[in-house]
């Protein structure tokens, strides 16, 4: 939960992801938003793990956080 309290002030895109929280699949192009955001998903399919490129994660039911990077070719 701290994670998630540090990513909101620095306007970091942070997915919950929670059987009760939902966003639906018609607007999972959402996650490429190249905007901060806060949005609620019930779990994690390939595909939304492919939009994931720089996000903070909050996985409420396993009480687990993490963040995610792209990889950047210099």
């Amino acid at each position: 939960m701290l994670t998630f309290f540090a990513a909101a002030p620095l306007e970091k895109q942070i997915v919950v992801v929670c059987s009760n929280l939902v966003l639906p699949n018609d607007l999972l192009e959402f996650l490429d938003a190249p905007v901060p955001y806060i949005v609620g998903i019930m779990n994690k399919t390939n595909e939304v793990q492919s939009k994931l490129t720089n996000a903070t994660v909050v996985d409420a039911n396993r009480n687990q956080s993490r963040e995610v990077f792209s990889e950047v070719e210099m």
